[in-house]
């Protein structure tokens, strides 16, 4: 039986390996499995997936997908890790 972080650890692998062509649907789940990561306590995943998130909207070019993600990853941030984590993922993403 997998662990829950083995589980999340192969849905990131599957989504690089299938659904890399689309950008806006990458970008909205490596947010919502940062937020899984996040309720793990694996935060060094949940920041490394947000920022990963941030970067595909900007280079897509969707001013709303760029939104979502900032906005879940300030959220996420700020419910576990207090204002300077958000400061952090919209200055860094």
């Amino acid at each position: 039986m997998l662990s829950r972080e083995q589980l999340l650890d192969r849905g990131v692998q599957l989504l690089d390996a299938r659904y890399g062509g689309d950008r806006a649907f990458v970008a909205d789940m490596l947010t919502q499995l940062a937020g899984r990561y996040g309720d793990a306590e694996r935060n060094d995943m949940a920041i490394d997936l947000t920022k990963r998130a941030i970067a595909i909207a900007r280079q897509a070019g969707d001013p709303s997908l760029l939104a979502m993600t900032l906005c879940e990853g300030a959220q996420s941030r700020g419910a576990g890790g207090g204002a300077p984590g958000r400061r952090h993922v919209a200055k860094r993403g």
